[in-house]
């Protein structure tokens, strides 16, 4: 979704995005990040989170980082940037600046 082209598919992965990090938040708020203070499998996914607070809320964030940079692209142009040589688009001055100056995912 998050590759998608479409700001209303943007607005959705910012959505849902926002609903990872709320639930990761409260799983690790849930016990105060003692998974066998709830009596859960600390080898599932919960006491994965809950082992590595620091990782998952980093990873969180990471993605929501993302996710934001590509929905201002398409707010901004309409479409990724990057993608137009590849699909024949054409692309404008303004493209080329953000390409050679902008922020870089790899």
């Amino acid at each position: 979704m998050i590759h998608s082209e479409s700001l209303a598919d943007q607005d959705r992965a910012h959505k849902l995005y926002k609903g990872v990090v709320s639930d990761l938040s409260a799983v690790l708020r849930s016990d105060g990040g003692d998974p066998s203070a709830t009596g859960e499998d600390t080898k599932g996914d919960r006491g994965t989170l809950r082992r590595q607070p620091t990782e998952a809320r980093k990873l969180c964030t990471l993605h929501m980082e993302v996710q934001s940079d590509n929905r201002v692209q398409i707010v901004r142009f309409g479409k990724f940037a990057h993608r137009d040589e590849a699909l024949g688009r054409v692309t404008t001055p303004e493209k080329e600046d953000f390409l050679r100056d902008g922020k870089r995912f790899g």
